[in-house]
């Protein structure tokens, strides 16, 4: 699985260069950069712990659950942010850049290549090089770890910055949404015990914020 998983990201990393690098220069080559170190990480690292799918979850659960998680984050974001279902699709729709010269590439771009390289590099990989380097639970009984959930919220706190510095965003309510679907993230990689739930979840997200 691991040849896999890191042949998808270097032809990810080889999309980026030739799609989101002569549109958004910047953020493409940050992406690039995220998908060459992710597939290096999962070539290299023998004591990889969070696969992209474990073998006894099926991809359809995968799915069920992703759905799930993107239910929870609007209604989270209608009772804690901003009420309606509408506002929270347009804080949504706020964190999608321009990557592509097309707008199909650009769905497709934002819509499925940015959130697996989010997901594996920013949620899985930093999660799992983390807890092996200071020893800290990531499977279901990780959920009650106080030390679990230290390392989720600093994470989510990165991800969050990632959007301020990077995507430029400076809107609190969208920068407070994406703090919550990195935690969520996080509890769906913590509760399938791999991280193929929160790719579908990010996919969700990003797929709903441009085409609804």
């Amino acid at each position: 699985m691991n040849k896999w998983e890191a042949l998808m990201l270097f032809t990810l990393a080889l999309y980026f260069q030739f799609t989101a690098v002569n549109v958004n220069p910047v953020l493409g080559q940050i992406y690039v950069v995220f998908a060459i170190l992710a597939a290096l990480f999962i070539i290299l690292d023998i004591s990889k712990t969070i696969p992209l799918k474990k073998g006894s979850n099926s991809t359809f659960g995968s799915i069920i659950y992703g759905a799930g998680a993107y239910i929870v984050l609007v209604l989270l974001g209608n009772f804690i942010i901003v009420p309606g279902i509408q506002a929270i699709r347009k804080l949504l729709s706020s964190t999608t850049p321009v990557l592509a010269q097309s707008q199909f590439l650009n769905g497709v771009t934002f819509g499925i290549a940015v959130p697996i390289i989010e997901t594996t590099f920013l949620f899985a990989v930093s999660l799992d090089f983390l807890s092996n380097t200071f020893n800290i639970r990531v499977d279901r009984q990780g959920l009650t770890n106080l030390k679990t959930w230290v390392l989720i919220i600093i994470l989510s706190f990165i991800f969050m910055l990632f959007h301020l510095s990077a995507k430029g965003i400076t809107n609190i309510e969208v920068l407070t949404i994406v703090f919550f679907m990195a935690i969520i993230s996080f509890i769906l990689i913590l509760l399938r015990e791999d991280y193929e739930a929160a790719i579908w979840f990010h996919i969700i997200c990003n797929l709903s914020a441009l085409f609804l």
